[in-house]
């Protein structure tokens, strides 16, 4: 839905116009949500562990 917002804005300069592109932007946006998901929340506790150790 957010991509539709963003093409239809006529002054954000963004187009899509293959429709591949249409397909692969929401799964890209996927794999780095799902990757930031599952990488970042281990570096967090491992510095409130590290903190609360010392």
């Amino acid at each position: 839905m957010a991509i539709v917002i963003v093409v239809l804005i006529p002054r954000a300069g963004l187009t899509i116009s293959e429709p591949m592109a249409w397909f692969l932007t929401p799964v890209i946006v996927w794999i780095v949500t799902a990757l930031a998901t599952w990488l970042l929340p281990p570096l967090f506790i491992k510095k409130k562990v590290a903190e609360r150790r010392a």
